[in-house]
């Protein structure tokens, strides 16, 4: 069996459509507790419309690559789901969160931070085998949850179907 993780504290997204801003922000205080960024100066940053004054007007979708490089944490976009061994594992046991963006089936999409993971082979009955897979999930809108990792990949929240990963820097 192997298992990683590490505490994370994602911050419940303030707007309806503020999951990506949500997320950028907690990665960096993850990285910096002491940091000054807020969501709302943030979606400012991207939108420039004053959002912190009045955030309903600015209840919009934003494009999670430019954000989480605005609060300087960006490292790569990978377009679509990665293995969780060996490349989810090997971040989250350098305590380096991933980050998932979900399509929803109905349209839309969302964004979760993955703090932690097990990936275990159980033998039962003679010549047969299981490999489970988990993951924890940080949601901004939903909570943690702890998962199997294919059912964030194909059916998260039931029509959520991963479709690209952020990999995170300090």
């Amino acid at each position: 069996m192997s298992s990683g993780g590490f505490p994370f504290v994602m911050e419940l997204q303030q707007k309806p459509n503020w999951c990506w801003a949500a997320t950028a922000v907690s990665i960096k205080k993850y990285y910096e507790p002491n940091s000054g960024w807020l969501q709302c100066l943030l979606v400012d940053d991207q939108l420039q419309r004053g959002c912190c004054e009045n955030p309903s007007v600015c209840d919009e979708d934003a494009f999670l690559g430019t954000a989480l490089d605005a609060v300087e944490c960006l490292e790569r976009i990978v377009d679509a789901p990665v293995a969780l061994q060996p490349t989810v594992a090997t971040e989250i046991n350098a305590l380096r969160p991933v980050v998932a963006a979900v399509i929803w089936e109905g349209g839309g999409g969302h964004a979760v931070v993955i703090s932690a993971y097990t990936d275990e082979i159980i033998s039962g009955f003679p010549g047969i085998v299981f490999h489970e897979q988990w993951v924890q999930v940080q949601d901004s809108e939903y909570g943690p949850s702890f998962i199997e990792y294919d059912t964030l990949r194909t059916s998260y929240h039931g029509s959520g179907t991963w479709a690209s990963t952020f990999f995170t820097k300090r």
